[in-house]
C-alpha cells in the first residue's frame, strides 16, 4: 500500500513524497529509520479502474523528450538538478507537462527526491520513466540515466510515427470509399425513383434495394450517429476494465496478420525497455515489473508478470517466456544467451534492433495485404452501385423504344 507523507529530518529540512508499506505503522517505522519524522501521513487514494472521462488528453511526447534530453545535458555539464528543472519548466510548451514540472520544482525545493516528485504525476511520467530516474538518482548517475531514457523515448516515438504513417493510405482509401458510397446513395439513387414513377415502370430489385438503403440512411441519420457514438464509448469504457481489455487484446492477437504484427511490436518494445532498465542498474525483478506496465497489450503484460513470478522462484527468464509461447522466438534465444553470459541488458538492446526490424516487416506485410483488400472491397461496392445505376437506364431505354 502507498502512503503520502510530509516530514522533517534532524536538521529541520522539509521533505514529502510517497512510501510503500504494508500499513501505516510500517510506513511510520520506515520513515523514522530514514531519519524523517512525518507530521502528515495518510494513505494514497486508490486509482479507479473505470472512468467516463474521455476528454483527457495525453501530453506532447515530443515536449517530454526535449525536457529529458536537455535536462540530461544540463546535469552532465554540472548544473544543479533544481536549476535545470526550474529552467526547463519555463521553456516547455505543453500546459499539462508544465503544471506537473511546477509541482516537481516545489517538491525539490522542499527536499524531496526527484523520482518521488515525478511519481506524483503518472499521466506525464510513466513507470519506466520513474524507474530509470530512481535508479540513476540512487546510483549518482542521473545524467546517464536521463540520456538512456531520452533514447528510449525517441525510439518509442519513432516507432509510433512509422506505424501511424504507414496506416495513412488505407485510412484515406476507406474514408473516401465510404464517402462516395453515401453520396451516391443519398444523391443519385433517388433520381431513378422519380424517373420510374413518372414512366410507370417497376425498378430492378438491386436498384430498389439501394434506394431503400439510401432512404433509411436519410431518415435515420441521427439514430445511426448516436449508435456509432454509443458503440465507440462502450468499447472505450469496456477497455478500461481489466477483464474487458484482456478479452479484446486476446481477440486482437488471434486475428490473422494483425495479431502477428502486434506480437512483433510488443516483443520489440519489451526487449528494448527491459534492456534499457537493466542497463540503468535496476534489478531484474523490478525491471520486469516496470516493463509489464509499459507493454500496451494486457495479454503480453500478464505473460511478463507470470515470468517474473517464475524468475523469483528460481526459474530461467528465457524458459518462462518460451513456455508462454507468445513472444517472438528470437527474444527467448537472445535472453538465453544473455542469462548464460551475464550480459542480459546489452544483448537485449542489441537484439531489440533485429526485433524492431521484424516488427516493421510484419506491419509492412499487414499493409501489403490490407491495401489490395481495401481496393477489392471498394471495387465490389462501386461496381455493384454502377450496375444498380445502369440497370434502370437500360430498362428506361427499352421502354422508350
Amino acid at each position: 500500500m502507498q502512503y503520502l507523507y510530509r516530514a522533517r529530518d534532524y536538521g529541520g529540512n522539509l521533505s514529502s513524497g510517497i512510501i510503500d508499506a504494508e500499513d501505516q505503522s510500517a510506513a511510520l517505522r520506515r520513515l523514522t529509520e530514514q531519519g524523517n519524522y512525518p507530521f502528515i501521513l495518510r494513505s494514497r487514494p486508490p486509482r479507479r479502474t473505470v472512468s467516463l472521462d474521455l476528454s483527457s488528453r495525453r501530453i506532447d511526447s515530443q515536449q517530454r523528450l526535449i525536457f529529458t534530453r536537455q535536462l540530461s545535458t544540463m546535469l552532465h555539464a554540472g548544473l544543479p538538478l533544481l536549476y535545470g528543472v526550474e529552467t526547463l519548466c519555463l521553456q516547455i510548451k505543453d500546459a499539462q507537462l508544465t503544471a506537473a514540472l511546477t509541482e516537481v520544482v516545489r517538491e525539490l525545493k522542499n527536499g524531496g527526491e526527484f523520482w518521488r516528485a515525478l511519481s506524483l504525476h503518472p499521466r506525464c511520467f510513466p513507470a519506466v520513466y520513474i524507474g530509470m530516474v530512481r535508479a540513476g538518482e540512487h546510483s549518482g548517475q542521473l545524467d546517464t540515466a536521463l540520456s538512456r531514457l531520452s533514447g528510449w523515448l525517441e525510439r518509442e516515438q519513432q516507432l509510433r510515427h512509422k506505424i501511424r504513417n504507414a496506416a495513412v493510405y488505407p485510412t484515406i482509401l476507406a474514408f473516401f470509399t465510404a464517402a462516395i458510397v453515401i453520396a451516391i446513395l443519398l444523391g443519385v439513387m433517388p433520381l431513378f425513383d422519380n424517373l420510374f414513377l413518372a414512366a410507370g415502370s417497376e425498378m430492378p430489385p438491386l436498384t430498389r434495394a439501394l434506394i431503400a438503403a439510401g432512404e433509411f440512411i436519410r431518415r435515420q441519420a441521427w439514430l445511426l450517429v448516436w449508435l456509432l457514438l454509443f458503440l465507440v464509448i462502450g468499447i472505450r469504457v469496456l477497455r478500461r476494465t481489466p477483464a474487458g481489455r484482456y478479452r479484446s487484446d486476446r481477440m486482437g492477437l488471434k486475428l490473422p496478420l494483425i495479431g502477428t504484427a502486434r506480437i512483433q511490436l510488443e516483443t520489440a518494445r519489451f526487449a528494448y525497455t527491459l534492456g534499457t532498465l537493466l542497463q540503468a542498474g535496476l534489478p531484474l525483478l523490478t525491471a520486469l515489473e516496470i516493463t509489464a506496465d509499459t507493454v500496451e497489450n494486457s495479454v503480453c503484460a500478464q505473460c511478463i508478470h507470470k515470468a517474473r513470478e517464475a524468475v523469483s522462484s528460481g526459474s530461467s527468464l528465457a524458459a518462462s517466456l518460451a513456455d508462454a509461447d507468445i513472444f517472438s522466438p528470437l527474444l527467448t534465444v537472445v535472453m538465453a544467451a544473455g542469462e548464460e553470459s551475464g550480459e542480459l541488458g546489452p544483448l537485449l538492446l542489441t537484439g531489440a534492433a533485429d526485433l524492431e526490424k521484424e516488427a516493421l516487416a510484419a506491419v509492412d506485410a499487414l499493409l501489403a495485404a490490407l491495401e489490395p483488400l481495401l481496393i477489392i472491397i471498394a471495387a465490389i461496392i462501386v461496381g455493384t452501385i454502377i450496375i444498380a445505376v445502369l440497370l434502370p437506364v437500360f430498362d428506361l431505354a427499352g421502354l422508350m423504344l
